[in-house]
């Protein structure tokens, strides 16, 4: 029955987790404290504080059916090993799933029954005993401490020392914790305390460790006994608000993780997020669950609702196509130069890739010859969206209409076009092109702005950098304001060796040494540069002849 059930003790508690009864559901965030926080807890219950309350969900043998359940994890390694074991042996109704406690719960097991290992101090991070010495907790049983020492009053530590049940250092005389657990028999106690000479003192420290483990119930729970895994799910995301808040998609994450058959939704998302990131980009699960519903609902708006178990099963069977075409999108977006810095909304690209997901494209997009059309379609259009800022705060409008576009019929090439028409992304604003050129070198917008303006630059393995025509050195000199050197006006793109080689030298120096032997003429229109007197002390008709030049290329292509 539904309600706050019998206390149990510490002892009990670990039995149910060592055989099994005491499990996460899937949607469980990972084991996070940290060790001084496993410390506190083992001084709290010496000192018989109060650990609050957990929730247990009671399962019904059809539960399995539709989630996964772990195990709490025994041997953690901080970094390294902090995955659960999944669970899959038949559920019973004597099992119960941790909706709230799991980190208190799994600090116990950890403390008594496991190990926990941390880096050592300038150590390094590649996983090994040396850097990540496995540690067991212990209690200095030679005496208690003064509340205002680390306000500790019995000092827990954990110690590597190859697991000995007993070993003084100095002054100090430590206890392995999990020795306790075998003193529910009082002869082994006693024997224990003989040949250890444990002295009456330490005794009476290690009575009050017993006293927690085996006597008091400290263990307090609410059972929930629902048989509807939904309201198991909206019970953990309300009770889990109350610590660190979850967001709608944390929530969802949690249901897609708990409904996914197949496939291990945690990792795999985890495994999208690291190859698209590794890329030089910065999206989250946000927009991997996003990206389910642009590709496959018509509701684009994160809501419970919509994850239902017939989207979820369709997203799963469809899991490695979705996986390959989103990172194959981003794969594009790199080749023309763009990272996470330089794209500044990763919503943006959803109506991209549906192009590419419902076209099957998205494995040649990249470097196929017959795909070159469709690349620089999207790149214009993506840039232009990107400094209208259309996918904002509040994008999911944009997104529906977008997406609106995409499903009225098979294009065979994207409707760049119809897409900016349904948005209104149509410029007339005279003052929307000067503000472009204001932007500074530093300004996130600005290297989008010359991606534009040198929309043929070829980036497939060359990096290239916002560089001033006019130096900034040549500038100050001159006392030109730097909200106009350093601006659009006077930037352009230059792979990084020429514009090492170029370093401050005078513009009208750099363009002759570039033209000699050469058509001067098509050097200057594809820098975007004026065929005019290139002296530095033509700063202003320079700046004056540029703007132009730009804004009549900016409306051209926006």
């Amino acid at each position: 029955m539904a309600g706050f059930q019998t206390p149990i003790t510490i002892h009990k508690a670990l039995s149910e987790i060592q055989s099994g009864h005491y499990l996460l559901p899937a949607f469980q965030r990972e084991f996070v404290w940290k060790h001084y926080q496993i410390e506190m807890l083992f001084d709290s219950l010496m000192r018989e504080y109060p650990i609050n309350s957990m929730l247990f969900w009671k399962l019904s043998d059809e539960t399995g059916k539709k989630y996964r359940f772990y195990r709490m994890i025994k041997d953690f390694v901080e970094v390294h090993r902090t995955k659960n074991e999944e669970y899959c042996n038949n559920l019973t109704r004597a099992d119960y799933a941790v909706l709230d406690g799991q980190q208190r719960l799994t600090s116990l097991y950890i403390g008594f029954c496991g190990t926990y290992a941390y880096r050592k101090k300038y150590a390094w991070a590649v996983h090994c005993e040396n850097n990540y010495p496995t540690r067991r907790l212990y209690l200095d049983i030679s005496r208690e401490y003064s509340d205002d020492v680390d306000d500790k009053h019995f000092h827990f530590e954990f110690l590597a020392h190859h697991a000995e049940d007993l070993f003084d250092e100095g002054d100090k005389r430590w206890l392995r914790v999990g020795k306790v657990l075998e003193f529910a028999d009082l002869r082994t106690k006693a024997t224990f305390y003989r040949d250890n000479n444990v002295d009456i003192d330490q005794q009476f420290i290690v009575e009050r460790l017993v006293q927690v483990v085996h006597i008091d119930k400290v263990i307090n729970f609410y059972e929930e006994d629902t048989s509807d895994p939904d309201k198991a799910v909206s019970v953990f995301s309300r009770i889990n608000s109350g610590g660190t808040a979850l967001s709608y998609a944390d929530i969802l994450l949690a249901i897609t993780v708990a409904n996914w058959k197949k496939y291990d939704a945690r990792n795999e998302i985890r495994d999208v997020q690291d190859k698209v990131n590794a890329m030089g980009f910065n999206i989250t699960h946000d927009y991997v669950l996003k990206s389910f519903l642009y590709l496959k609902n018509d509701d684009v708006r994160f809501k419970i609702g919509s994850f239902d178990n017939d989207f979820i099963t369709d997203v799963e069977e469809h899991w490695i196509e979705i996986k390959d075409a989103i990172v194959n999108l981003f794969a594009l977006l790199k080749s023309y130069g763009l990272d996470g810095g330089r794209l500044t909304s990763n919503y943006a690209t959803l109506p991209v890739l549906l192009y590419l997901y419902r076209r099957k494209i998205w494995s040649d997009i990249v470097g196929g010859v017959a795909h070159r059309n469709d690349r620089d379609i999207i790149k214009r259009w993506l840039m232009k969206t990107l400094l209208l800022r259309t996918f904002g705060y509040r994008s999911d409008g944009s997104l529906r209409k977008s997406r609106h576009v995409l499903n009225e019929m098979d294009w065979q090439v994207f409707p760049a076009g119809k897409i900016e028409s349904a948005l209104g992304q149509t410029v007339t604003d005279e003052e929307f092109f000067q503000t472009l050129l204001t932007y500074r070198k530093d300004n996130r917008y600005t290297w989008v702005v010359l991606s534009l303006l040198y929309q043929n630059l070829v980036y497939e393995n060359i990096v290239y950098h916002a560089d001033h025509m006019h130096s900034a050195k040549e500038c100050q000199e001159k006392g030109i304001s730097n909200e106009i050197w350093d601006s659009v006006l006077n930037l352009q793109l230059l792979p990084q060796s020429e514009n090492e080689s170029k370093g401050a030298m005078p513009l009208k120096e750099w363009v002759d040494k570039q033209t000699q032997n050469k058509d001067r003429n098509a050097y200057l229109e594809s820098h975007l540069i004026p065929d005019m007197d290139l002296k530095i002390e033509n700063f202003d008709v320079f700046i004056e002849v540029r703007k132009e030049m730009l804004i009549s290329r900016l409306k051209e292509l926006l």
